[in-house]
């Protein structure tokens, strides 16, 4: 049986100061894989956040589809851009 579990991470640009966003977000896929044992692993960032596209891509995931209106911010229905990577 398939289970959906959901992790929400939003970084600072605080924590950013000491860590590549690229090292964080492949922390946060191994960990998914390997202790968690999740079969898929999704993210989602803004049309416009060319640098968040690049970090997701760079742990090797994959745009999969744009979600129109996906996101409440700052009072207005934002689409978001859908990646996603599995186990090789």
């Amino acid at each position: 049986m398939r289970q959906n579990r959901c992790l929400e991470l939003h970084t600072p640009r605080l924590l950013l100061g000491s860590y590549r966003p690229e090292d964080l977000a492949a922390a946060v896929v191994h960990f998914g894989f390997a202790v968690l044992g999740l079969d898929r692993i999704r993210a989602t960032c803004r049309p416009g956040n060319a640098a968040s596209s690049r970090v997701l891509e760079k742990t090797g995931m994959v745009l999969e589809a744009r979600l129109p209106a996906h996101k409440l911010i700052r009072g207005r229905w934002e689409d978001s851009l859908l990646y996603a990577i599995s186990p090789s």
